[in-house]
């Protein structure tokens, strides 16, 4: 049994919310940033639902996720209303191959995908997750390169059977590899902008954990502004590109 379905077992759920989160990233935080937001689980999380202990043949990750990488993530994903993904500063989920593509998976299903905003994850996560440094606001600076995700444990040369799997998938998907780069970074582009909202209703407070924030924030929104923009086949509206810059 998955940890959740042991803890559950009397009365078990059925989960409306997703989870997409790094597998690298501490548990803490990830339990802080899902806290941290105004939604009501039952919740998805992988590494709770799924058995992960890989003792028994019978029940191997790979078994219980399928041939398929599309096949147990699309079954979760038709049941919920919301696909959450929370970044983390010491492990981005935009490197994760995993994680695009439940991103992709979902907006394909029409379920509705949130990220969860970096003052947010400031509130919650440690100080060394959030130093002064910008650390979070730096995760969304860098391109989205899908090809170059990975799955498994960090730095393994060898690809895993599930990014195998994932990657078949996405070759012989419409627009492949580009399409969830774009998909991936207008999400990004969205939940930077709620996150430039928030600090300008906070005012930047006194006791913000991350006071340089806000120009990491500006930073990041330009830099996929422009990536946008320069791909010629995601038009970036103009009332975005104009609050980019203000």
């Amino acid at each position: 049994l998955g940890y959740a379905l042991f803890k559950n077992l009397p009365r078990p759920m059925l989960a409306n919310i997703m989870v997409s989160h790094a597998w690298d990233d501490e548990f803490g935080h990830l339990v802080d940033a899902v806290d941290s937001m105004d939604t009501k689980g039952a919740f998805w999380v992988a590494a709770a639902a799924l058995y992960q202990a890989e003792d028994m043949p019978e029940v191997t990750l790979a078994r219980q996720v399928g041939r398929e990488a599309s096949g147990l993530l699309t079954e979760v994903l038709r049941r919920a209303s919301l696909l959450l993904c929370v970044p983390a500063a010491t492990c981005s989920i935009y490197k994760r191959l995993w994680c695009l593509f439940e991103m992709s998976t979902a907006l394909q299903l029409g379920v509705k995908v949130q990220t969860v905003t970096i003052q947010a994850l400031s509130a919650g996560s440690s100080s060394e997750a959030c130093s002064d440094d910008g650390s979070l606001g730096r995760v969304y600076l860098d391109p989205i390169m899908t090809r170059e995700a990975r799955c498994g444990v960090t730095g393994t040369p060898r690809a895993t059977e599930d990014e195998q799997a994932i990657r078949a998938e996405i070759v012989a998907s419409p627009g492949g590899y580009a399409a969830i780069d774009r998909a991936a970074e207008e999400l990004r582009l969205a939940a930077l902008f709620r996150t430039r909202e928030e600090i300008l209703r906070s005012g930047n407070k006194e006791g913000n954990r991350e006071p340089g924030l806000g120009l990491h924030v500006a930073s990041a929104i330009d830099a996929i502004c422009a990536r946008l923009a320069a791909s010629g086949s995601v038009a970036v509206p103009a009332a975005v590109a104009a609050a980019a810059v203000c």
